[in-house]
C-alpha cells in the first residue's frame, strides 16, 4: 500500500485523455463546464468514464464528478499555457503520438490489428489524437511551471508523517533488498561471422532487387517489434533507440541502406526512410547471434564452481562479484541491485520479475541461491546467483524504514498544496461556468463561485 495525499492523482486522466480524444466529437452535443476559453462537452466527459470502466479503473463514488473536475483542471492548465505563451515543439507532439501508438500495438499485437480495432489507420488515429496530445503536453508543462520550485526538507516529511493519525498510518508489505552474480555467456566468433555475413547477403540481395526488405523482414527479422511491419518503425527522435542505432542513422541519406552494425541487441542493416531535424523514421533487420548449448553448459559449470567456493568459505559473495560478474550496472557496488522506480535498494513483491520473485521466495536473509537461468533486458541469455540481503516483514509505516516513500508522499501533498493555491488565485478572476446539475459535485478546488 503506498500513502494517499489529500488531493487524487490526474495521471489516470491525463491517459484517459490521450487514449479517448476520439470520444470528444463535436457534433450535436451540450456544453457542461467552461473554463476560461475552453468548453467541455457531456460527450467528452462521458466517453472518459466508459473507458475508464473498461479499463477497471475506481473513479470514486461519483465518476461523473470525478472526471469532470479533473478535466476542467486539464483545461485550466492549457488555457494557462496559451495565455503564457508556453510552446509545446511539433516534434515532441509526433514523438509523443509515435510512443503511444507503438504502446497500443505492442499491446494488440500488430499494426493491423491495431488498425482494424480501432477501425482506421495509424494516420487518421495521428490526426483524431494530435491535438489531443498537444493539449496533454501544453498542461504537463504547466503544472510542471506551477510545482517546479517546490522543494522538501527532511524536517517538513518528519512533520508530514507525525501529523498523520497513528489509525492511519498506511501497512507496508514486504521489502526485499538483493545482489546478484551475472554470468553471460560468450558468443562464439564463429557464430558472430555467421550472423554477419547472412545480413550481408540479405542487404545484397535488397540492393540488387532480388528481395525486397520487407519480405526479409518480415521472415528473417528478430525485433518483434518492427518484423510484422515490414521492419518499418515510425519516425522517433534521437535517443528513443541506442546509441550506436542514432549514430548509423544519422550518418546515412535518405533511402540508404547501412552496412552491418552491432548494437547490444545484436547485429542489423538500417534503411533510412526520411529525416527531419532529430528525428528519423527507418526500417531494420534485426539478427541476434545465438548461444550455444555448450557454451551455456560451460557458462552454467562456472557458475556451479562460484557458488560452491562462496558456500565453502573460499570466496565472499562481494569478492565473486567483483571478480566475475558480468553486470556493469552492479559490479562495481557489490552486485546490489537497486529499484529504478524508487531509487533505492528496496523492491515491493510486485516491482520484481516472477522469475526473480520464483528464486528468492522462501530464502532467508543472508542466503544465496543456486545458479539460475535468466534473461537480460536486451533478451541476452545468462545464469546468475542471487543474494537476499534482507526482507522486512509487513508492517505499520514508519520514518526509519520507509523514508523513500513517506518523503515522497510528503512531496505530492506539498505539490497538491502549491496546485490548490495556484487554481484558488486563477479562478477568482477567470471566467468559470458550471452546469446547474453538476454544481451540487463535491469539488476540490473552487469552480462553483459564491457570493
Amino acid at each position: 500500500m503506498k500513502f494517499r495525499t489529500t488531493r487524487n492523482s490526474i495521471a489516470i486522466l491525463l491517459l484517459i485523455l490521450t487514449v479517448n480524444a476520439g470520444y470528444a466529437q463535436t457534433n450535436l452535443d451540450r456544453i457542461v463546464a467552461i473554463v476560461g476559453d475552453k468548453i467541455i462537452l457531456h460527450s467528452e466527459i462521458d466517453g472518459q468514464i466508459k473507458q475508464a470502466k473498461q479499463d477497471g479503473t475506481n473513479l470514486g463514488t461519483n465518476p461523473y464528478c470525478t472526471v469532470l473536475e479533473e478535466t476542467m483542471f486539464q483545461k485550466l492548465l492549457v488555457h494557462q499555457a496559451d495565455v503564457d505563451s508556453l510552446e509545446v515543439k511539433e516534434e515532441q507532439v509526433e514523438a509523443e503520438l509515435e510512443s503511444r501508438i507503438r504502446y497500443f500495438i505492442s499491446q494488440i499485437g500488430s499494426k493491423e490489428k491495431f488498425e482494424e480495432y480501432y477501425g482506421k489507420s495509424t494516420e487518421k488515429f495521428k490526426d483524431d489524437f494530435r491535438d489531443a496530445i498537444r493539449d496533454r503536453m501544453k498542461s504537463q508543462q504547466m503544472q510542471g511551471k506551477i510545482t517546479g520550485d517546490v522543494k522538501i526538507t527532511p524536517k517538513e516529511v518528519k512533520d508530514f508523517f507525525y501529523a498523520i493519525p497513528k489509525d492511519s498510518l498506511p501497512f507496508m508489505g514486504s521489502k526485499l533488498e538483493m545482489s546478484q552474480i551475472v554470468k553471460l555467456p560468450q558468443v562464439s566468433v564463429e557464430e558472430r561471422i555467421k550472423i554477419k555475413e547472412e545480413l550481408s547477403k540479405y542487404r545484397l540481395q535488397i540492393l540488387s532487387g532480388e528481395e525486397s526488405f520487407c519480405s526479409l523482414a518480415l521472415f528473417k527479422s528478430e525485433d518483434p517489434g518492427t518484423r510484422s511491419n515490414c521492419g518499418e518503425f515510425e519516425l522517433i527522435p534521437r535517443g528513443t533507440f541506442v546509441p550506436e542505432f542514432d549514430a548509423v542513422a544519422f550518418s546515412l541519406k535518405e533511402g540508404e541502406i547501412s552496412e552491418v552494425f552491432e548494437t547490444s541487441f545484436g547485429y542489423h542493416i538500417l534503411q533510412l526512410l526520411e529525416r527531419r531535424g532529430d528525428m528519423y523514421r527507418g526500417r531494420h533487420i534485426l539478427m541476434i547471434p545465438k548461444i550455444s548449448n555448450l557454451q551455456m553448459a560451460q557458462a552454467s559449470q562456472k557458475m556451479d564452481s562460484i557458488y560452491k567456493d562462496i558456500k565453502e568459505g573460499r570466496i565472499t559473495f562481494e569478492q565473486a562479484v567483483a571478480k566475475y560478474s558480468d553486470d556493469e550496472e552492479t559490479k562495481y557496488n557489490g552486485g546490489k541491485l537497486f529499484n529504478q522506480q524508487t531509487g533505492d535498494s528496496k523492491f515491493d513483491n510486485n516491482e520484481i520479475d516472477k522469475q526473480l520473485f520464483i528464486t528468492v521466495d522462501g530464502m532467508e536473509p543472508g542466503e544465496i541461491s543456486e545458479p539460475v537461468y535468466m534473461t537480460t533486458q536486451d533478451q541476452k541469455q545468462g545464469i546468475r546467483i542471487i543474494k537476499l540481503n534482507g526482507r522486512s516483514e509487513p508492517h505499520v509505516a514508519s520514518l526509519r524504514d520507509d523514508y523513500p516513500q513517506i518523503s515522497e508522499a510528503a512531496m505530492a501533498d506539498k505539490k497538491s498544496k502549491a496546485i490548490l493555491k495556484w487554481v484558488k488565485s486563477k479562478t477568482k478572476s477567470m471566467y468559470v461556468w458550471v452546469e446547474e446539475e453538476h454544481r451540487t459535485c463535491e469539488f476540490e478546488y473552487p469552480w462553483i463561485k459564491t457570493q
